[in-house]
């Protein structure tokens, strides 16, 4: 008997449809990335509302308190995969996730593996493997993935070939970047596998990968302040933390910089000073000398509308603070408007 013949009648009636990771891996583009119109196929809901591939996790993550969701069927779908009964596990997975109240991954996955290290740590990890590669190959629901995902995450896969394939082709895709992240940065190049993946993806995906580059270098903090905040959903979700880990008032304090900088400086800008949905510029650490040391280049570089409408940002943010040293930004802002 295979593997797959081991799923049960449920689960592979469910997959007569194309799996959605050979949708994705049939779709990447040449250049890495999926087509800018490429999503997931999905079923609408109330009113006839369908959401963009990754925002559903990522309205979740960034604006709601995560509700209490109960994790014990998916702890019994992980014992039926420890003691090979595949079929039971599907037919578990199929259960929980076709409920009412629409259950996520994203609400569970920490408690889910807390208790899999603290209850379960001595299953066999060939199981797991076995499972969660066959559940991703022929799964047509996302939150199964999610969970195969999960599973993967705990196991040691960075030289594993199937296995990198599989998540950095997950990754292209928005609704599944956030859990291929977090595969990726444990792997031995874990951080620049990151990177890249945050290059190719253009909606909640980059904005998830942001979150979790670290800037060990000086091409991915020039890469943050220049495109890391370039997303389709709304570039205030990452215009602070690229801010900070790109070093943008260390690249301002220093005498010269680049025109490219300037410009992204001015973008970052109108990000941080917009009451938008997440933190903006009143989180920044020294509000005051960044606005200072922008405004002193701008003195001498400010010269297109799109400079232009950063000076206004800028105006405006500081007439409505309470900055210590505002009459001073603000006359800086005049001379640079008047010259």
């Amino acid at each position: 008997m295979s593997l797959f013949d081991r799923f049960s009648p449920v689960f592979t009636d469910e997959l007569r449809g194309k799996p959605l990771y050979t949708l994705i891996r049939n779709a990447v583009r040449p250049d890495g990335s999926l087509p800018v119109d490429f999503a997931l196929p999905q079923k609408a809901w109330r009113h006839k509302i369908t959401f963009m591939d990754g925002a559903l996790d990522g309205i979740m993550l960034y604006h709601s308190d995560s509700p209490r969701q109960d994790v014990r069927p998916l702890c019994a779908a992980f014992d039926q995969i420890a003691a090979g009964d595949f079929g039971g596990a599907d037919r578990l997975l199929y259960s929980y996730f076709r409920k009412r109240e629409n259950p996520r991954m994203l609400r569970v996955i920490d408690p889910l593996q807390e208790w899999i290290q603290r209850e379960r740590g001595g299953v066999d990890a060939e199981l797991l493997y076995r499972y969660a590669l066959a559940v991703i190959e022929r799964s047509v629901r996302t939150e199964e993935i999610k969970f195969a995902l999960a599973l993967l995450e705990l196991l040691d896969t960075g030289d594993d070939a199937a296995v990198r394939q599989m998540v950095t082709t997950l990754a292209l895709s928005d609704e599944f970047t956030l859990f291929a992240l977090y595969i990726e940065r444990r792997w031995p190049d874990g951080n620049a596998q990151v990177f890249k993946t945050a290059q190719r993806v253009h909606g909640w995906g980059r904005i998830h990968a942001v979150e979790q580059l670290e800037p060990d270098n000086g091409e991915i903090r020039s890469w943050l302040l220049h495109e890391g905040w370039d997303n389709r959903v709304m570039g205030e979700y990452s215009a602070l933390t690229c801010a900070r880990k790109g070093g943008l008032l260390e690249r301002l304090e220093q005498p010269r910089i680049s025109r490219a900088d300037f410009t992204s400086a001015g973008q970052l800008l109108v990000l941080l000073t917009n009451a938008g949905p997440v933190s903006g510029l009143n989180d920044f650490e020294r509000p005051s000398a960044l606005l200072s040391a922008y405004l002193a280049h701008a003195a001498a570089m400010a010269d297109t509308r799109e400079d232009l409408m950063a000076l206004d940002a800028v105006k405006a943010y500081v007439e409505s603070s309470a900055l210590p040293d505002k009459p001073m930004l603000l006359e800086a802002c005049r001379r640079v408007r008047e010259k």
